[in-house]
């Protein structure tokens, strides 16, 4: 049932750009506000980045609210798809923010708070990745990470596929060759969607990862909350949001358990 109901979500609001807008603002409006609000995150008046912005709903919020934005994406068209819903100008920069062409356009030392919201798991080169969101942060700013740990029963979000795979737990657990040959099976054509599955898998991040990278890169764990249920369900879906937590600070149950992590990190020094 929970399978279904995320393939069915994943249908209404693929390439239905109104429907996805207005799913991003509300995500911004009435889980993330009141999140950095909790975490004493003042949002208006401050210097805020996503990147990865997609079809560009959520940073067009923070606009919205009076924060001083600018998003990066890699594609150029999911922006312009939805050109129509924007309402306030502010920079944007196409390309890959791991460039060091694009890291000197975006502006290094400057944000007070970027979002990698759903980033993260489709990154190859991580440790690239963190040294730049380092190099871009404010003195005191913040990174919000969100993303759903690899060994979470759609960790591999296989519910982007068109068959009936899309209702399968835990498929990306699979060897990879066995993996892409199911995926191959599935997506035979939407070699978009393949690839896409593809990097996922190749570039997956689990929370003991997770974890050591930020050590690796002299950042620390500020404040985070793990969920079972992601707060987005309760825009898309309607369900209650329900965090991890006592079962959060057990070994390993995290891991499959939770659907997504809320994580800020600061520099250590």
């Amino acid at each position: 049932m929970f399978a279904k109901i995320l393939g069915k979500g994943m249908t209404r609001l693929h390439g239905n750009h109104a429907a996805y807008w207005e799913y991003q603002t509300r995500v911004a409006k009435e889980i993330l506000f009141p999140q950095f609000a909790q975490w004493n995150i003042p949002i208006k008046d401050k210097r805020v980045l996503e990147i990865g912005m997609g079809n560009g709903g959520i940073i067009h919020a923070f606009a919205d609210a009076d924060a001083n934005v600018a998003g990066v994406e890699l594609d150029r068209q999911r922006v312009e798809n939805n050109r129509q819903f924007f309402t306030k100008d502010f920079p944007i920069i196409f390309g890959d923010f791991c460039t060091e062409d694009i890291l000197q356009e975006i502006g290094t030392g400057q944000w007070d708070l970027i979002l990698v919201r759903d980033v993260l798991e489709h990154l190859l080169d991580k440790e690239v990745a963190m040294r730049n969101l380092k190099r871009l942060l404010a003195p005191g700013g913040a990174v919000f990470f969100d993303f759903p740990p690899w060994y979470f029963a759609f960790g591999g979000h296989q519910q982007a596929m068109q068959t009936f795979l899309r209702y399968v737990p835990f498929l990306h657990w699979l060897p990879r060759r066995q993996y892409s040959r199911f995926i191959l099976w599935s997506e035979m054509d939407r070699p978009k969607v393949y690839q896409g599955l593809m990097e996922t898998y190749d570039a997956q991040i689990t929370l003991r990862q997770f974890h050591k990278l930020l050590k690796r890169h002299d950042m620390i764990l500020d404040k985070h909350k793990l969920f079972m249920l992601n707060p987005s369900y309760r825009v898309k879906f309607g369900w209650p949001t329900i965090e991890l937590k006592a079962l959060g600070k057990l070994p390993l149950i995290p891991e499959v358990l939770a659907t997504n992590i809320y994580a800020l990190v600061k520099n250590a020094d």
